[in-house]
């Protein structure tokens, strides 16, 4: 845990520079479009909502929307930008909503946080929360290994740094189909030299 609460504690310091620097709503709007064919309307929980940026993509097209994330300075910053959106304090080991309470998920680079050990328990409750034949979207970067990163993120603290856990396609797609999910499209996106997404698109099996 030591690895989530020093990522938890980073993104509390630097919560009002990260929303101003992420705050493209067009970011995703390609993995949005491939999302919105596999759940069209419904209720969406945002996994790792951050500051609340992908809130405009839901809204404009009417979705119910709800966000969960584990920094409450992040989570500050998104409702004074949108006082309208439904966001609450959790982790993603043990998600505070009831079965089935969704028709799908949007997890976009919030489980790259989560160290690979854990990513089963982490899908599985993910999985408790949506509706039978549910679908959602998770968005990776592409690589090897995990490691903490101070980069752009540091605020002076020597214990500040986020916890990176990197995946390959193939990879990923085991943990998937282990975990009762299957894969219904994948998309891979280069945005500079040392960052590539990796966005899954998946069922509930």
């Amino acid at each position: 845990m030591d690895k989530e609460l020093r990522t938890q504690r980073t993104y509390n310091n630097i919560a009002q520079r990260w929303a101003r620097e992420h705050n493209t709503k067009e970011y995703w709007r390609e993995e949005f479009e491939v999302f919105s064919r596999l759940v069209p309307h419904g209720r969406i929980l945002d996994v790792g909502c951050g500051s609340g940026r992908d809130y405009q993509l839901f809204q404009e097209k009417g979705y119910g929307y709800t966000g969960v994330d584990f920094s409450q300075g992040l989570l500050n910053t998104a409702r004074s930008r949108f006082p309208a959106v439904q966001c609450v304090e959790g982790n993603m080991y043990s998600l505070p909503f009831s079965e089935h309470k969704f028709d799908g998920f949007w997890a976009a680079a919030s489980l790259l946080h989560i160290p690979k050990q854990n990513i089963p328990v982490t899908l599985q409750d993910i999985k408790r929360v949506i509706r039978e034949n549910g679908a959602g979207a998770i968005m990776l970067k592409r690589g090897e290994g995990e490691k903490i990163v101070i980069d752009d993120s540091h605020t002076g603290d020597e214990n500040d740094g986020r916890f990176f856990a990197y995946w390959q396609k193939d990879e990923f797609t085991d943990v998937l189909r282990n975990a009762g999910f299957t894969v219904a499209d994948f998309l891979e996106k280069p945005v500079s030299e040392r960052t590539i997404w990796l966005s899954f698109f998946v069922r509930i099996t």
